[in-house]
């Protein structure tokens, strides 16, 4: 067997590069910062209900005093399952786009390859010395841009308890 004809590419380079991957970013980073107002809002409210508890301490008997604690605990505790939830949401939605990112931009390799009738295309790490006319990633970032301009990219995260 024989290779005539070879290509390469710099695959992370040109997702990095990408627009899709920068909105992608953009939503994540707003997804966060949404997140982080919303817990905020939360962490207040929680810090003015202890406030209030222990203000009461006194006033209320041990059993009364205890039942709430223990209704309180249970709020910071189902907090922070929502803090972790919301985390590992956010980061399962970023890993999800970018793989589907990925996915395309490997396609674009695939067809590129055909239409120049290519035997093998490596990836830019696996060679030391080049042409510079092998190198695929211009156009493929082109193509992969051009496919993703007009694509809708959502990201959402759902409430804790629902199915994504």
């Amino acid at each position: 067997m024989s290779v005539a004809r070879i290509g390469l590419i710099d695959l992370d380079g040109v997702l990095r590069a990408s627009t899709g991957a920068a909105r992608v970013r953009e939503l994540l980073d707003e997804q966060r910062r949404e997140f982080q107002r919303e817990f905020a809002a939360r962490e207040a409210a929680l810090q003015e209900a202890e406030r209030k508890l222990v203000a009461q301490r006194e006033v209320l008997d041990e059993a009364e005093f205890a039942r709430q604690l223990a209704e309180f605990e249970a709020s910071v505790t189902q907090i922070q399952k929502e803090i972790q939830y919301r985390r590992e949401a956010i980061d399962v939605a970023f890993q999800d786009a970018q793989s589907r990112l990925r996915d395309l931009a490997i396609q674009i390799v695939t067809d590129l390859a055909q239409e120049k009738k290519l035997d093998l295309v490596l990836v830019r790490e696996s060679a030391l010395i080049f042409l510079p006319s092998l190198n695929l990633s211009d156009e493929v970032l082109r193509r992969l841009d051009e496919r993703t301009k007009n694509a809708r990219i959502e990201v959402t995260v759902s409430p804790v308890g629902t199915d994504q």
